[in-house]
């Protein structure tokens, strides 16, 4: 009877990977260094592209979080399996160079501004766009 070959230690199909678990200490200090590396680079994006930028239009915060989105995209995909990564990257510095809060106070200036159609397009695309980047980091990560 012939049976398919195998490879010594690996099964045939999919391969499952166990997460891989950290204390949580641990977890609390990578999530915490990853926050401020993030929060820090968020800062220092924003200074640049804003004076780049030279407008009052949010592109700082459209760029940090369309980036953030695409990282968090291919990083998810690639380390979902390592607790350490996933704290110290994903939560912790793209946790903290991504930003809502931003996105959410400037929209309201701009709704305050007068500016309601700039306020819906910049909602409109930065869902969009972000939502893509995503898809784009986790279908280049599932290529790799």
């Amino acid at each position: 009877m012939d049976r398919p070959e195998r490879h010594q230690g690996r099964r045939a199909g999919p391969q499952h990977h166990r997460p891989r678990l950290v204390s949580p200490l641990a977890a609390s200090l990578l999530v915490a260094a990853g926050g401020a590396v993030g929060a820090l680079s968020r800062f220092w994006a924003n200074v640049l592209i804003a004076g780049l930028a030279g407008t009052s239009l949010p592109f700082a915060t459209f760029t940090v979080n369309v980036v953030g989105s695409f990282l968090i995209g291919i990083l998810t995909t690639l380390f979902s399996h390592n607790l350490a990564v996933t704290a110290l990257a994903v939560t912790g510095m793209l946790g903290g160079f991504t930003t809502f809060s931003t996105f959410s106070i400037e929209t309201v200036r701009l709704i305050e501004a007068g500016r309601i159609v700039v306020a819906i397009g910049y909602i409109g695309l930065s869902v969009i766009v972000s939502l893509a980047a995503a898809a784009l980091g986790v279908a280049l990560a599932r290529a790799i």
